[in-house]
């Protein structure tokens, strides 16, 4: 049993922290800032007969808004601690007439609630900006209540903070000894800049800033939108350490940023600090902040859940506000993670439930009772809202991390560093499927085409998004023309008709055209040319597949020149204009757009030639591409290694994603070609040997194609499993993979008794230290009486038991090859003399820091945190600490993890050699 795992409390402490320096406990909360009166026209889409006719069906709604409105969504996210003290900022009424507060206007219609949904709900169609009063603003503020307070300030630009005199004598009257810790949420670094200034120069300890990143990229910040959350979290890493963010943002206690309603990230300058072996901690002040969390849905990226969902709602920025002001209240109940998690889950919602049903009565408030749900769904539930979301993490608990560089790498996280570790989550990937396996990790996903790859994702989304703006600009008549590369049998046209499926419909079929096959005639060109105009000038945006087109020695590139730059071609004498259109280049001969652009290419010969065939005008028009990588490694070379130098073996050790390609295309045709091989567990039936031979093979000579064709040559009609013996004979094997395909077969890997019997192994050592503590089994809520519900025989753990010890078990390989060993069945040739009975005291000790640095990793990216107490269903964990700071009571653990590999090994006929 992994100990920290399941460990729901220890002796040491009662009282839960999440922060220890944490705010005395306070109950004074004070929003203020702009108030404005919103005025929500909800216009019904029935048109009047005759022009004179009165919009019956048009209405106007009107609700305080702004600080008021963050005001009512911190009373939700507060309700649970019981009635506040409030001191009112403001108790005017908005939206009388007399009101000096600016009055926002915006058009409601009804949207369908998803993608091909037949409900429709209220969202705002259109802003028609706002009505600013001529009155100066002047930021209202009650007299400082006594003791401690949470002042929040909501800054929507409207003038509210042009004077600051209010703010400064209230901030002054605090008590020096108890001070106030300040929240800011903002829309705008670019209006009423001396707020801010005033704030961080004067109050930046104790300053948290809530704001979105399209604030950020307002004023400059490089921060790439809906690619890949790695490019994302670097971009907004190097922001804060080297961007404008560095000279002002970076300097607050905390800042939140929010990015759509898929992610949220967290900074602060007060970092945990392990000083012994006690695992007693201090605060570290730093000078700028550090990452803390960045939460990311693994499913989607920025702007995809709006992207289903049209239409607006605004107020995700203050639901996040809310959810951090409840997390400051009370950060022992309420942790960070828990409070970015649930306030993005309360804004989802928010925007999925608009204004109510189409057919009810109009409400802005209508996602209330959902908001206040996602803010307080019961700790112990099963399903939570955080759970929807995985965590970027702070490296420096880990060992070895590096963590001044701004690289960023989520997959490995999730598989953890090295060929070997991945391997092993290839392995998971195959037996259980990628959504299980990877279900922390970020995948792109497009109809049935899947990809966890950071290059394909980056492209693929971009391509996406390149075809939604091209889509929604009527202004831009030129073709959008793309391009996709791979080697054969990759399937570059199946990512891009998946894309297409997503983006148009189920039932928009793309044109497709095959140069190859026109014989080089350029009527035929021009007949496809035709066909493409019929659909266009039908209002259509038609997608047009030019399949090969770098076939015949790239002849075909010049007849491309006018229609991708004007939208027109000649046909005899005749010109012919078209329509907006799509077109999606798809190369044949070459596998990656780099191994066709010749246009800066070193040899001169090349060089020229391409730009002979017109390549570098035809490059210039494209805007967009898209390398999809297949089974096979990608030659990474290094500076001086030319193609072909580096053996393959080292070029898999280099790219060993390659391995999770290879598990997530495989398990795809299982499921698709023989399900008869997929359990009701959903576990596939194969065996460890024919999986070892499919990871490991040097080389799929045909790509996928080869892939998929071992599978359709083996013999598996009535098989129950698919084993060493369902392989198609030596001969068939060599067309599609390399020799060494049965070699990994015959060698074998890990069978899954054994790992069974190493999980098994893992509780017990776990249960005999517990008993020893004086733990004994009983519910997990009796931490009091040192009960515990997984103090029982292994046989009788629930699935999730017995997963949390298979997580070490299905590492042996990996943890092994990490101290130079691997595992060979007994029966090996030369055996005698070289097996290994016991490890070293350097080697137990590396076995140690690796056993715990494998739940650390799995644990950190679900978002959980230190804390003196365990408490897992608020992910906090008095483990989250590097190995070195672990009292020694802790590693007892690691080390009865380790002490039962040999025997187990030895008692199953495997043993352990050095590498």
């Amino acid at each position: 049993m992994r100990k920290k795992v399941t460990a729901p409390g220890h002796k040491r402490c009662d009282h839960l922290h999440n922060n220890i320096w944490r705010p005395k406990p306070m109950s004074k909360l004070i929003v203020a800032g702009d108030h404005v009166c919103d005025n929500n026209i909800v216009h019904y889409l029935a048109s009047p007969a005759v022009h004179h006719q009165l919009p019956s069906k048009t209405m106007l709604r009107q609700r305080p808004g702004g600080a008021t409105y963050l005001k009512d969504i911190i009373h939700l996210a507060v309700s649970d601690l019981g009635d506040s003290d409030w001191p009112d900022a403001n108790d005017e009424n908005l939206c009388a007439k007399e009101s000096s507060a600016p009055k926002v206007y915006q058009v409601w219609a009804p949207y369908e609630k998803e993608s091909e949904s037949k409900d429709k709900v209220w969202r705002i169609h259109e802003l028609l900006g706002c009505e600013k009063t001529s009155e100066k603003a002047e930021l209202q503020l009650p007299k400082h209540p006594e003791g401690q307070c949470i002042l929040v300030l909501d800054n929507l630009g409207m003038g509210g903070f042009n004077n600051i005199a209010n703010l400064e004598k209230f901030l002054n009257a605090g008590a020096k000894d108890s001070p106030d810790r300040i929240v800011l949420k903002t829309s705008s670094l670019m209006v009423d800049t001396s707020l801010l200034s005033y704030l961080i120069k004067n109050h930046a300890d104790r300053l948290t800033v809530v704001l979105s990143v399209r604030t950020l990229r307002e004023r400059g910040a490089a921060i790439s939108e809906g690619l890949s959350w790695d490019r994302t979290i670097e971009d907004t890493l190097k922001e804060f350490k080297h961007g404008l963010s560095a000279t002002d943002l970076a300097k607050c206690e905390r800042v939140v940023v929010q990015f759509g309603l898929e992610g949220a990230a967290s900074f602060s300058r007060r970092m945990l600090k392990f000083q012994n072996a006690e695992n007693k901690p201090k605060v570290e002040t730093r000078e700028h902040v550090s990452l803390e969390h960045f939460l990311y849905h693994p499913r989607e990226h920025e702007g995809s859940f709006r992207a289903k969902r049209p239409g607006t709602v605004f107020g995700a920025m203050s639901m996040i506000t809310a959810s951090v002001v409840r997390h400051m209240l009370r950060p022992e109940d309420y942790p960070l993670f828990g409070a970015l998690g649930r306030a993005l889950a309360a804004a989802r919602v928010s925007h999925e439930l608009g204004g109510g049903k189409e057919k009810d009565p109009f409400n802005t408030d209508t996602a209330h009772e959902a908001i206040k749900n996602a803010f307080h769904t019961a700790a112990d539930a099963k399903e939570k809202p955080e759970d929807t979301f995985a965590s970027a993490f702070n490296h420096e608990l880990l060992k070895g991390a590096d963590c001044q560089t701004f690289c960023s790498d989520l997959l490995q996280d999730v598989t953890g560093s090295g060929f070997e570790y991945v391997a092993a989550k290839a392995l998971e990937v195959i037996y259980d499927g990628a959504e299980k396996a990877l279900r922390y990790a970020p995948m792109a996903c497009y109809g049935d085409y899947i990809t966890a790859d950071r290059e394909e994702i980056e492209r693929i989304n971009s391509v996406g998004n390149l075809i939604s703006q091209y889509r929604k600009n009527v202004k831009d008549a030129r073709p959008l023309s793309l391009a996709v590369f791979g080697p054969p049998g990759s399937g570059k046209s199946f990512a891009i008709k998946q894309l297409a499926k997503e983006l148009f419909g189920k039932d928009k079929k793309p044109l497709e055209f095959n140069l190859s096959q026109f014989g080089g005639k350029l009527e035929n060109l021009h007949d496809a040319f035709h066909v493409v105009r019929d659909a266009s000038i039908k209002g259509q945006v038609p997608l047009v597949f030019w399949d090969e087109f770098d076939s015949d020695d790239l002849a075909w590139l010049k007849e491309f020149l006018a229609p991708m730059q004007d939208a027109e071609f000649r046909s005899g004498s005749l010109t012919h204009p078209f329509g907006k259109a799509i077109f999606v280049f798809a190369g044949g001969t070459k596998s990656t757009f780099e191994a066709f652009d010749r246009s800066e290419d070193k040899d001169d010969k090349t060089k020229n030639g391409f730009k002979m065939v017109k390549g570098p005008d035809f490059v210039s028009r494209l805007r967009g591409f898209v390398n999809v990588k297949g089974p096979n490694p990608v030659e990474k070379l290094n500076d001086g290694e030319k193609a072909g130098d580096v053996p393959q073996e080292e070029l898999a050790n280099r790219e060993p994603a390659h391995l999770i390609r290879r598990a997530m295309l495989l398990r795809s045709i299982i499921e698709r070609q023989r399900p008869q091989l997929i359990g009701s567990d959903k576990k596939a039936l194969i065996g460890s040997d024919v999986v070892r031979g499919f990871l490991r093979v040097e080389k799929f000579k045909h790509g996928a194609r080869s892939l998929e064709s071992v599978i359709s040559m083996s013999n598996l009609a009535d098989a129950g499993s698919f084993g060493g013996a369902s392989l198609p004979n030596p001969d068939l094997l060599r067309l599609h993979v390399t020799d060494d395909f049965l070699g990994h077969v015959r060698q074998g890997q890990l069978d899954s008794l054994l790992k069974e019997a190493l999980a098994e192994a893992c509780h017990e050592a776990w249960r005999t230290l517990k008993t020893k503590q004086g733990w004994k089994y009983g519910a997990p809520t009796s931490r009091a009486k040192m009960e515990h519900d997984r103090l029982t025989e292994y046989s009788k753990l629930t699935e999730q038991g017995k997963d949390d010890n298979r997580l070490t078990a299905k590492l042996t390989e990996a943890k092994l090859r990490n101290i130079g060993y691997v595992v060979n069945r007994s029966t090996a040739e030369g055996e005698a003399g070289k097996e290994v009975l016991k490890f070293t005291d350097e080697e137990r000790a590396e076995l140690m820091i690796i056993e715990h640095d494998i739940w650390l990793r799995n644990h950190l990216i679900k978002g959980y945190a230190w804390a003196e107490t365990s408490r897992d269903e608020l992910r906090l964990h008095m483990d989250v600490a590097p190995f070195h700071n672990m009292p020694d009571a802790e590693k007892d653990f690691d080390a009865a993890i380790v002490d039962t590999i040999i025997p187990v090994l030895k008692d199953k006929g495997y043993s352990l050699v050095r590498a």
